[in-house]
């Protein structure tokens, strides 16, 4: 898999930045599991902000370190909404076998990612967020969105 994700921290001035962002982002896989391209955007409202991208849910490309800085704010919380579509070309799990003939069912090539949850950051080292994801249906008979959740939590260590 090649994975590729850009993001934009947006806000109205520096001073609304520690309360209310914005980030946006496009993306796309390449590989023999999946092909699709993606773009969405966050929405994060909380005190003291960090200056990284948010939470991400266990695929992303995203840097496992966040935002984790010794210049990190003391003390931090917020709340974030998400919304991800994708236009899906391939899903090895949907489509079957690349290479020959298998078991397969029909894909539904735009899929939705719809996400909230919250962040705390109780102290410069560490970082705990809980993100709760509603996924659109993927293939065709499908009974009901997938619904899942990510429990995140982040320390770091100087050396």
């Amino acid at each position: 898999m090649l994975k590729y994700e850009r993001f934009w921290r947006l806000s109205v001035n520096d001073q609304t930045a520690r309360y209310v962002d914005f980030i946006p982002h496009v993306g796309a896989d390449l590989g023999n599991i999946m092909i699709f391209q993606n773009l969405g955007g966050t929405l994060r409202i909380g005190e003291n902000l960090p200056e990284d991208f948010g939470p991400r849910t266990i695929d992303s490309p995203a840097s496992l370190g966040g935002g984790l800085t010794p210049d990190s704010p003391a003390f931090s919380f917020y709340f974030f909404g998400e919304v991800d579509g994708r236009a899906v070309e391939h899903n090895l799990f949907l489509d079957g076998n690349s290479f020959r003939g298998g078991p397969s069912v029909q894909r539904i090539p735009w899929v939705a990612d719809l996400s909230c949850g919250a962040a705390l950051i109780p102290c410069r080292h560490m970082e705990m967020s809980y993100t709760w994801v509603v996924r659109t249906h993927e293939f065709v008979g499908q009974q009901r969105p997938d619904v899942f959740g990510s429990l995140e939590a982040k320390a770091m260590f100087q050396y």
